[in-house]
């Protein structure tokens, strides 16, 4: 460079200098005018000197001070509090005077002073630290506004109790509610919204903590569900309000509640997504183990389990065989189907269920661009089940596209298209198969209601809602039920994103003429806890950031009430109605094919019946018989 450019680039910067030192010096101000009434200072970009105020908490490199209460304009929308980054920790302590002058800057809405042409006065003498604020149901209100509540004691001493509405994310923040209560996604788009479209509220009345932010140790298993009491610091990060806790206090444990164990004669079905189970996870081995707990614990061990995000066929089978190592009862057979992604479909179904047929659906369908509209096409399975005579249930296992950049300026429109010809797309798939005892679950990615831009679940189920920005056609009749929106409000949940709690696991199905609907329950373990539980595979807690649901059936034809024999080596299965009547049904499993027989014999042990067996599953209706107790021997694997 030029020693002449670098002379005038040093003068240029010193005339700065001397500018932003006469701003400062005629721009003295209280903080609550610094502040406004805005959501940014009116003084932004200009450089201001405060009165002396009173340090109220110092950070890593900040610290915050507060007017004294004598000086406060007493204004409800302006806040007496303010942040001023130094780069530094800066050698200070609550109750010290400062003036400070510096440039007024927005960072992440967070409106500050510094740290441009920062200067820090120490007065003499100390002031008494301001009584926090209190939060509670009233502040902040549940009503969304412009300028958000807690803007006005932004930079501001707190204090509150409230529980969390949500688990500690990544970030080590953790989303809470002074309402003491669990906040839930509701209908539209979130606020401001769209005119003449359903507009969400966005729930304003969450809030959110930073346990280490002025050094205070995280929990990292902090979940939802828990007590928190705390005085601190209000600090903004973008769209979120976090308080840095000057103290800190968490109680409550761990969320589990297991569902019910079915009653006689009932079947059930699950539904989960499995999230990790991906070849490309370090911590396969250990997530497969919790997954089966979670499984096993929770779930109940669902006869028929349709699952999500799968990694591979293998994965599937290894699973199957970890909550078989469990619990050695546990045979399930292995259904998986590839789609176009890296996350897949699947089931795994009770030996005791006969697989009928296994379609993977809308395989040829795409969309404008040329790219498939489903990369994970709906897979159906074909059941019959073990009634008398046989019941057939479908069941069709979904895995929607989700809503990421659904609001993106650049990306909204496509992703809100695809969302929208699925929806259609699965909605034909239902009314050809509406006939049959249908059940249609899965991850929806997709709420009970319209989302304001599509409402997925409306247009599958063919029931009326809420208007969209993407109008449903009217495909499906008579509509299917959302077995999930039946359930009590406070249990409309399986997943849990940014505080609230949201429903998007679903189970839909027609009037199911064969089967009675005892209950549908969501096994609570996963969704409410903290990603630090997954590391641990004692216990069920978080093996998926989704809830598992699980549909309690009964079959209105007699089920074949079966003793099963075991051969925990061979792995055959033996179902028989005891006692048996007249074209009563055995069926047997066994591991493989082979030169097999069964024999029967009467109390005498006289030999009164035999065949051969030579299919891996045998369907056997014996011959009149009289009244007695017999014995009946299988030979083979």
């Amino acid at each position: 460079m030029p020693l002449k450019s670098l002379k005038i680039g040093i003068l240029v910067s010193f005339l700065q200098l001397i500018n932003l030192a006469l701003t400062a010096q005629s721009n003295t101000l209280n903080i609550w005018e610094i502040q406004g009434e805005s959501n940014q200072s009116p003084y932004l970009n200009q450089v201001v000197t405060t009165t002396p105020n009173v340090v109220t908490a110092v950070g890593s490199d900040c610290f915050f001070i507060q007017s004294p209460a004598e000086i406060s304009d007493n204004n409800p929308l302006t806040s007496d509090g303010i942040k001023v980054y130094t780069g530094f920790k800066p050698d200070l302590a609550a109750g010290v005077s400062v003036v400070v002058s510096g440039m007024i800057q927005e960072y992440k809405n967070m409106t500050q002073i510094g740290p441009n042409a920062l200067s820090i006065k120490i007065e003499p003498g100390q002031m008494d630290v301001p009584e926090p604020i209190v939060l509670n149901s009233e502040f902040p209100s549940d009503l969304p506004a412009e300028v958000p509540d807690l803007e006005a004691v932004e930079g501001m001493l707190l204090s509150f109790e409230a529980i969390t509405t949500g688990p500690i994310n990544i970030n080590d923040r953790i989303p809470l509610s002074a309402r003491m209560a669990q906040s839930y996604r509701e209908p539209g788009i979130r606020f401001p919204g769209i005119s003449e479209l359903p507009v969400w509220d966005g729930n304003p009345e969450i809030f959110w903590i930073a346990p280490g932010a002025l050094g205070l140790e995280p929990d990292p298993f902090t979940g939802t569900r828990v007590k928190v009491q705390s005085t601190g610091v209000l600090n903004a990060e973008g769209d979120k309000y976090v308080v840095w806790p000057l103290s800190l206090s968490i109680t409550g444990t761990p969320v589990f509640e297991p569902v019910a164990s079915p009653g006689e004669n009932q079947l059930t079905l699950g539904s989960l997504n499995a999230v990790l189970l991906r070849e490309e996870n370090f911590f396969l081995n250990s997530n497969l183990v919790k997954t089966a707990r979670y499984i096993i614990e929770g779930m109940g061990s669902p006869d028929i389990l349709a699952l999500q995000e799968i990694g591979t066929s293998n994965i599937l089978s290894r699973l199957a065989q970890t909550l078989r190592s469990l619990d050695p009862s546990l045979d399930y057979q292995v259904v998986f189907r590839q789609g176009s992604g890296d996350i897949h479909l699947g089931f795994l179904i009770s030996s005791s269920f006969k697989i009928a047929d296994v379609q993977q659906l809308g395989t040829s369908e795409r969309l404008d661009t040329g790219l498939p509209l489903h990369d994970r096409p709906p897979l159906l399975v074909a059941l019959d089940l073990p009634t008398e005579p046989v019941t057939r249930l479908l069941v069709m296992n979904v895995h929607l596209r989700s809503f990421f950049n659904i609001d993106d300026p650049d990306d909204g429109e496509r992703v809100r298209n695809k969302r929208y010809e699925q929806a259609i797309s699965v909605a034909k798939m239902v009314q050809q198969y509406h006939g049959s005892n249908l059940i249609v679950a899965g991850d929806f990615n997709a709420y009970a209601f319209s989302d304001g831009y599509v409402d997925v679940l409306g247009q599958i189920t063919g029931q009326p809602g809420l208007e969209a920005l993407m109008g449903n056609i009217p495909i499906v009749y008579p509509p299917l039920t959302n077995i999930s929106t039946t359930l009590p409000d406070s249990q409309q949940y399986s997943y849990c994103f940014e505080g609230n709690v949201e429903l998007l696991d679903h189970c839909l199905s027609n009037d199911l003429p064969d089967f009675r609907i005892i209950d549908l329950q969501y096994a609570r373990g996963n969704a409410e806890n903290a990603y630090e539980h997954l590391k641990d595979t004692e216990t069920p807690y978080r093996s998926s950031d989704h809830d598992g649901l699980v549909l309690f059936l009964e079959p209105l034809r007699s089920v074949i009430s079966s003793t099963t024999v075991v051969n925990s080596e061979e792995g055959t299965r033996v179902f028989f109605p005891n006692p048996y009547r007249e074209n009563d049904e055995i069926r047997i499993f066994f591991e493989r094919s082979g030169n097999n027989s069964l024999q029967l014999f009467n109390a005498a042990g006289q030999l009164v019946f035999h065949c051969q067996l030579k299919g891996k599953q045998e369907d056997i209706r014996l011959p009149g018989l009289p009244e007695g107790i017999y014995f009946m021997r299988i030979n083979g694997p």
